[in-house]
This record gives C-alpha cells, structure tokens and sequence, in this order.
C-alpha cells in the first residue's frame, strides 16, 4: 500500500502544479474536493483483519473496532464541517 500512496501523492503534486495558474481559492477548493473524495474512499473501504497472531485475539479485535469506528466517526463529522 505504501507504493501506491507514493505514486498517488506524485500525482496529487503534479495535479497542483498543473492549477497553479488559478487563484489561490481555487487551488483551495480543488485541495478540499480532493481530500472529501480520498476521505471517503477510505471510509467506504474495508480492510481484513488478522486470522492469526496477537491481533486475531478478541478483545484486540474489539480494541481495533472501536479504533476504526471512533475515526469514521470523526472522518464523517469533518466532511459535514468542510
């Protein structure tokens, strides 16, 4: 997954190299979109937990769980915001 953030920030970059030409405000708003569109992606995805090992343990699981829900919970209540 690291590989792929890389290559999608190098894009990011260019994307705001490309709209430099615009106002400021307008880099803003494109800046924002972009961060609601990757901030629900993540939110709608849904990642496999471990079937072994130490985090495969249930109260480890309800740990993450409760982790993941009460950061899709903030997520959500920054997207109402901005």
């Amino acid at each position: 997954m690291k590989e792929s953030s890389s290559s999608e920030e190098s894009s990011d970059m260019d994307d705001l190299d490309e709209t430099s030409d615009g106002s400021d405000q307008d880099v803003a708003v494109k800046l924002l979109k972009k961060a609601k569109d990757k901030t629900t992606e993540v939110l709608e995805g849904d990642e496999e937990l471990p079937a072994s090992g130490v985090l495969s343990l249930p109260f480890m699981v309800r740990g993450m769980k409760r982790r993941k829900d009460a950061a899709d919970e903030e997520a959500e209540l920054a997207l109402e915001e901005y």
